[in-house]
């Protein structure tokens, strides 16, 4: 139970699996934390060990554990707003070079993820052809799995290709869920909805999730996950049991590995963007072109944190300073997401106002 989690928050695991064991688990939960910090993972496994049988065991190979195990359960719903792209890239390189069932297992569920964003419940998007390719994997004996990588390559490229930030949490969205959960109720089973990205939604969408919290349907469970759960309206926030999550260690820069991303080379642009002498304007046009990439994007974000942490170390800035090229950073980005500005305008955006109070 937790073992692929465990190891990494210790403490947000024993207590959920003592409420699990009591059968006293919050029907509303959240987990907060930056990318990479385990948290749907983490929602993934409350939801397989609530839902088995035979009380959760980390090998269990009872049906519904078996549906899990294929990332695949039809008692869970995921919406969000998640950008998959360099997971999913890092997931099928690492597969492709390893061929082992850990790497299988780590690739079925990011593509899973992905795929269920475009649930057919919420827009009716068929992706048979994908779904069948995926439950096909874990049955093909080892000798084919090369062969099976390539053809879900192929298959998963429309779906790599850049595209506009997913969007949002909607009102016409929560209303899907609610007519989901009064579907799926005929199994009479447990069901799980995890939400992610909520705060990046309008206040009218908060308002009807915010119904949803106050009267669940019943034998539901509803799991947001969040970047920034100071957005989320104060009355969400009385509604759920906050978990914070941290950054799992190594994590972000082995998925940026796997991916291929060139980590050193935006990490020096980061240095640059917040150095003491301006951009010329070619410099800035040509670094915004290149984060038009919604997965480098996410990535100098993080690099442009840790440059102001780096700086705060070596005594190049004030503690002042530092806490305000963070807080301009955070809702810059934060900004950006909410109102669905191009990635180009919350870049020359932030890099100007960063100038003025330099």
């Amino acid at each position: 139970m937790f073992e692929t989690i465990l190891p990494y928050h210790r403490g947000t695991v024993a207590t959920l699996k003592q409420q699990i064991g009591e059968e006293r688990l919050p029907h509303s939960l959240l987990f907060s934390g930056v990318p990479f910090s385990g948290r749907l993972t983490l929602a993934y496994e409350i939801a397989r060990v609530v839902t088995c049988s035979k009380g959760g065991a980390a090998n269990c190979l009872c049906p519904t554990c078996r549906t899990y195990r294929r990332s695949a359960p039809t008692n869970l719903i995921f919406v969000g707003s998640r950008e998959h792209k360099i997971r999913v890239t890092a997931a099928l390189n690492a597969f492709k070079e390893e061929l082992t069932k850990r790497r299988l297992d780590e690739l079925l569920f990011v593509v899973r993820a992905m795929i269920s964003q475009y649930h057919p419940a919420l827009n009716g998007e068929g992706l048979g052809d994908l779904d069948h390719l995926l439950l096909e994997l874990e049955d093909l004996p080892q000798e084919e799995w090369a062969r099976g990588e390539k053809e879900l390559r192929t298959l998963l490229r429309p779906h790599l290709a850049p595209t506009k930030r997913p969007q949002a949490l909607t009102i016409d969205m929560v209303r899907s869920l609610q007519q989901w959960s009064r579907l799926t109720s005929l199994t009479n089973g447990v069901r799980f909805m995890i939400l992610e990205g909520v705060e990046q939604g309008s206040i009218g969408s908060q308002n009807s999730l915010l119904k949803l919290l106050e009267e669940p349907p019943a034998a539901t469970y509803i799991i947001l996950l969040s970047q920034r759960p100071a957005l989320l309206l104060p009355t969400i926030l009385s509604r759920v049991q906050h978990y914070p999550l941290e950054l799992i260690p190594g994590a972000r820069e082995l998925t940026y590995k796997w991916a291929n991303i060139a980590t050193e080379e935006l990490n020096g642009e980061a240095k640059a963007f917040l150095g003491e002498e301006p951009l010329t304007h070619r410099d800035l046009a040509l670094l915004c072109g290149k984060l038009d990439e919604e997965v480098l994007f996410n990535y100098f974000k993080e690099a442009l944190l840790e440059e102001v942490r780096g700086q705060f170390r070596a005594n190049s800035i004030s503690s002042r300073q530092s806490s305000l090229f963070v807080r301009l950073i955070e809702e810059g980005f934060a900004k950006g997401a909410i109102y669905n500005q191009s990635n180009r305008l919350v870049v020359e955006s932030l890099y100007y106002r960063i100038r003025e109070v330099k």
